[in-house]
C-alpha cells in the first residue's frame, strides 16, 4: 500500500511525473515508429529511409527533452543511449 505522509508526498508526486512523462513520451516515439514501418510497402525505398530519418531526428529531440527535463537518472540513461551503435 502506497502511504504517503506530507514529507513523503512531493517526492512520490515527482516520481510519478517522471513516469508518465516518459511512457507518454516513449509511446509517441513508438507509435510513429509503427506507422512508418506499417507503411512501409506503400513508400519507395528513398521514401522510407527519408521518413525513417525524419522519426530518428524528431524522436531523438522528444526523448532528450524528455530526459532534460526528467534529470537526474534520466540523464545518465540519455548519456548511455547516446553512446549506443545502431
Amino acid at each position: 500500500i502506497w502511504l504517503a505522509t506530507d514529507e513523503d508526498l512531493p517526492r512520490k508526486r515527482l516520481a510519478v511525473e517522471r513516469a508518465l512523462r516518459a511512457t507518454v513520451c516513449l509511446g509517441a516515439v513508438g507509435a510513429q515508429y509503427k506507422r512508418v514501418l506499417l507503411n512501409r510497402d506503400k513508400l519507395d525505398a528513398a521514401e522510407y529511409q527519408a521518413e525513417l530519418a525524419a522519426i530518428h531526428h524528431w524522436g531523438s529531440l522528444k526523448v532528450l527533452d524528455m530526459c532534460r527535463t526528467n534529470g537526474g537518472l534520466f540523464t545518465k540513461m540519455g548519456q548511455h543511449g547516446a553512446t549506443l551503435k545502431p
